[in-house]
């Protein structure tokens, strides 16, 4: 979403090509078989949280999407101070068509391995579910994902998946090449991938014991005033019943 938001301020977005891609390529097949990893082996104390407003999960996917949407951010602004960008030819604009720019290129190339990445830091495992390289099928998947996406950051695109595709060539209109400009973007997406995992671990390992920790606390002090407010009232009823048998024995 990101990465369209950015092309629309453009007047372009993603080309139908690319849409394909990352459909069919990149998420569906992450989507299906990341689910089928294997609960673990023994039970835990543990309870799932049961809703999705729960702080450390909101925490994760916020935080997630905003180093996600930084590095996009960087790069659609830097990619135009390159000497061979050229901004879009307002002439190849065409209703329902989405023009191939420098800036989709580059988003394309990091988004890619963005969903990947993702994927991985959220497969979070014990004590839910075993380690995700268990899931056999999702193994093969990160696995090949990962030599595509490489190829995408390190081949040129002056091929025919680039034309396919709409995603042009780092090289100026008189043929000269700018390759060396792929190895900032595959640092990029190295410093990405750290940025994601570390901070994933640390609101897993972290934030959330923490926070349940804190929940924990305040459930204890609220059962504790509950009770406190049971045993006051079993405490009157036996002054009461008390009061009520002297009185009878009295009479």
């Amino acid at each position: 979403m990101c990465s369209t938001l950015l092309l629309y301020t453009l007047g372009t977005s993603i080309t139908d090509a690319q849409f394909l891609y990352i459909d069919l390529v990149a998420l569906v097949p992450l989507s299906i078989v990341q689910a089928w990893t294997g609960s673990y082996e023994k039970l835990s104390n543990d309870v799932p949280t049961a809703t999705l407003f729960y702080f450390p999960v909101l925490a994760s996917v916020i935080v997630s999407s905003m180093i996600q949407a930084a590095f996009q951010a960087y790069f659609f602004y830097n990619v135009q101070k390159q000497p061979f960008y050229e901004p879009i030819d307002p002439s190849e604009f065409v209703f329902g068509n989405a023009a191939p720019c420098f800036e989709g290129t580059v988003l394309f190339m990091i988004a890619n391995t963005q969903y990947l990445v993702t994927c991985l830091a959220f497969s979070v495992a014990k004590p839910f579910r075993k380690p995700f390289w268990t899931n056999s099928p999702f193994l093969i998947c990160v696995i090949v994902l990962v030599f595509v996406d490489t190829a995408l950051v390190f081949v040129p695109f002056d091929n025919a998946f680039g034309l396919w595709a709409g995603l042009l060539p780092f090289k100026t209109e008189a043929g000269e090449s700018y390759y060396s400009y792929r190895y900032m973007i595959a640092g990029g997406i190295v410093i990405n991938t750290f940025l994601t995992f570390i901070a994933e671990k640390l609101i897993v390992h972290v934030l959330t014991r923490s926070w349940d920790q804190k929940n924990r606390v305040r459930k204890l002090a609220a059962f504790s005033v509950t009770m406190e407010a049971y045993r006051a009232e079993i405490e009157k009823r036996d002054r009461f019943t008390e009061s009520v048998n002297s009185a009878q024995q009295l009479g």
